[in-house]
């Protein structure tokens, strides 16, 4: 269990301290007349980073509890598959 959560703490650094870059540039690009593109900027920074940070998790799972590439892949992705199956059940 203590090894889980250093490797999704970890993980989510990218997130906390990258992911506000983003809307930060797309409000600024949003400032000088580019309204839609200043939020293009900010979701596809923040799906970069997002994505650097679920690989990260699935490297830390696998470093600390000696699995295979695949088991921490399986490992990371039940979990969210689980709440996404239960979120379409509840209209979510």
């Amino acid at each position: 269990m203590e090894q889980t959560l250093k490797a999704i703490i970890y993980s989510k650094t990218p997130i906390w301290v990258l992911g506000g870059v983003g809307f930060v540039v797309g409000a600024w690009v949003a400032s000088k007349n580019f309204d839609s593109f200043g939020m293009e900027i900010a979701a596809t920074w923040f799906l970069f980073v997002l994505i650097w940070a679920y690989i990260t998790e699935i490297i830390g799972i696998r470093q600390l509890h000696g699995l295979s590439t695949i088991m921490a892949i399986l490992a990371t992705t039940i979990p969210i598959a689980i709440l996404v199956i239960i979120g379409m059940c509840l209209n979510l």
